[in-house]
């Protein structure tokens, strides 16, 4: 099949991206390979958010139970989330955060989307899910 692409253009390209663009993983923006490339794509073209998937996956690390004395107890880190939340900030970018994928600890089952593997059954415990949700937002809103 042959595809005739004209050399002018044929029509005017809206710029609803520059306000808001999609990525990956959110934990991608851990790399120094992401943030380079991000950092020389807000140079060139300039956008004012950026929403990424699994704010909650594994790869983020903020759903860490573990067990005390018989006990499950959960604690939530947020290194890796403040980490990619102020290169974000630091480009001049601001995030929009999803509330996915089930971190595999909380996860009622194994059923999965994507080759990374995102999890999308819903909370076995519901207090533990609203605990992580709660944390991860009072945790923001306080930064």
């Amino acid at each position: 099949m042959r595809i005739d692409v004209p050399r002018q253009p044929t029509a005017r390209l809206c710029d609803a991206w520059r306000h808001c663009v999609g990525t990956g993983r959110f934990d991608l923006a851990l790399r120094r390979d992401y943030q380079d490339s991000l950092a020389l794509v807000q140079r060139e073209i300039g956008f004012r958010h950026i929403r990424g998937h699994g704010l909650l996956s594994d790869g983020t690390g903020i759903h860490q139970p573990y067990e005390h004395a018989g006990e499950r107890r959960v604690r939530h880190a947020f290194t890796y989330v403040d980490q990619i939340v102020d290169a974000y900030l630091d480009l001049g970018i601001e995030p929009f955060l999803e509330l996915g994928f089930m971190p595999s600890q909380l996860a009622s089952g194994e059923d999965t989307v994507f080759w990374w593997k995102g999890n999308i059954t819903p909370p076995r415990d519901e207090a533990e899910w609203a605990d992580l949700v709660r944390g991860v937002l009072r945790h923001l809103i306080d930064r």
